[in-house]
């Protein structure tokens, strides 16, 4: 038995592609009181995509409040949320390829029920080296989910007019979960006599991925003018906490087809897993000193721990001190004239410690692989930083 079509050239190739469609519902609240106010908003996205299959939606959430607690005691929070699912084929390319090689008179769209059309499976497809753009559309494919949780809390109480403090927390979360798999396929000995045919072995590839982010900030300041002189100062206590876990395995060999599952293979899994972890410590002062508002005096100060060094070095200090002089105000014949509108002279002087490196990384730490023959290895990172490596310090003078 053989297929016979008529020899001219259709548009079914285009027609492959479909036209994409996008909605989008959303819903907000506005409500409050003297004392507070709220805002609540949802949205609901969905999409389908060119390729026959691929789809996207995502859901969001979002809160806003502010609330006067107290006379000069304030409290704003906000929150959202979004998760993001994906599901689309890893073949995209592919596919465009295996279009490009069937013939112009060859009706593409004829070939959509690949499950129980006897001309449209890897069996009895027409085309030994090029296979139907939908049996693979359908079969490789990767689910995703990906989910943001993001939230901000302050309270601010003025405690007298030149006197206030302010705590402030944040919190971000990352959560990304991904499954790509391939389809098993198992053809008969008469398909693959034919050349070009070859079988599939099948592939599942699992991934989760996890950050968090927690930051809190303690400021206090105050504000104050005595006679010609004005005072601020502000002082700080700073903590960020970041962590991060990843877990991936991928598997060949399926053995049933179409459960898509690590324990389903004939041969080995190919398994990698890390968590990083960090803190820092910040505390710091900022002091401005002015007189006559013409002369300022202004100097500042920070130390902070980490634990990315060892404990030796965890702890370093940066300073920075400027004064300014705004000649134009000092002096009373330079304040009206036609040729100096405004002069001012700075000096300055400021150092800046920064530790940009990535957890667990100055020390030596082995990694797992599988050897040759037999056995699992542990092999020690290719490059050893020294342990007594510090931060990094920029000085500057103006």
């Amino acid at each position: 038995e053989q297929q016979t079509v008529k020899y001219e050239a259709l548009s079914a190739r285009k027609e492959f592609w479909e036209t994409g469609v996008q909605n989008q519902s959303d819903i907000s609240f506005n409500f409050g009181s003297e004392n507070s106010t709220s805002y609540v908003a949802a949205q609901y996205f969905s999409a389908t995509g060119t390729t026959p299959g691929d789809k996207y939606n995502k859901v969001s959430l979002r809160l806003n409040n502010t609330q006067k607690l107290l006379p000069g005691l304030n409290l704003t929070y906000n929150a959202s949320y979004v998760e993001n699912n994906y599901d689309t084929t890893t073949a995209t390319g592919t596919l465009y390829d295996q279009l490009l090689n069937i013939p112009a008179n060859v009706p593409v769209t004829s070939y959509k029920d690949w499950q129980t059309d006897k001309w449209s499976n890897p069996e009895g497809w027409f085309n030994p080296w090029y296979r139907n753009p939908y049996w693979t559309a359908a079969n490789y494919r990767n689910d995703t989910k990906n989910t943001y949780l993001i939230g901000k809390a302050e309270l601010k109480w003025n405690i007298t007019s030149w006197l206030y403090v302010l705590s402030r927390s944040s919190l971000s979360n990352r959560y990304y979960q991904s499954k790509q798999h391939t389809q098993k396929l198992t053809l008969s000995d008469y398909a693959l006599k034919e050349q070009g045919k070859t079988n599939i072995t099948g592939f599942v590839y699992d991934r989760q991925f996890n950050t968090y982010r927690f930051n809190q900030d303690f400021n206090a300041g105050v504000s104050k003018k005595i006679e010609d002189f004005s005072l601020d100062l502000t002082v700080g206590f700073s903590y960020v906490n970041k962590s991060e876990q990843s877990t991936r395995v991928e598997a060949t060999g399926l053995v049933i087809p179409g459960l898509f599952n690590i324990d389903n293979r004939s041969g080995n899994a190919s398994p990698d897993a890390y968590i990083r972890h960090s803190r820092n410590y910040g505390v710091w002062g900022d002091f401005v000193t002015g007189y006559k508002n013409y002369l300022f005096l202004h100097l500042t100060g920070r130390n902070d721990y980490t634990s990315l060094l060892i404990e030796e070095n965890r702890s370093y200090f940066y300073p920075s001190a400027d004064v300014s002089f705004i000649v134009t105000d000092a002096i009373g014949a330079l304040k009206e004239n036609s040729v100096l509108d405004y002069l001012k002279i700075r000096a300055a002087v400021s150092e800046t410690g920064n530790v940009n490196i990535d957890p667990y990384s100055l020390y030596p730490t082995y990694g797992s692989t599988t050897g040759y023959s037999n056995g699992t290895y542990f092999i020690l990172n290719c490059c050893q930083d020294s342990l007594n490596t510090i931060h990094i310090f920029v000085s500057k003078k103006r």
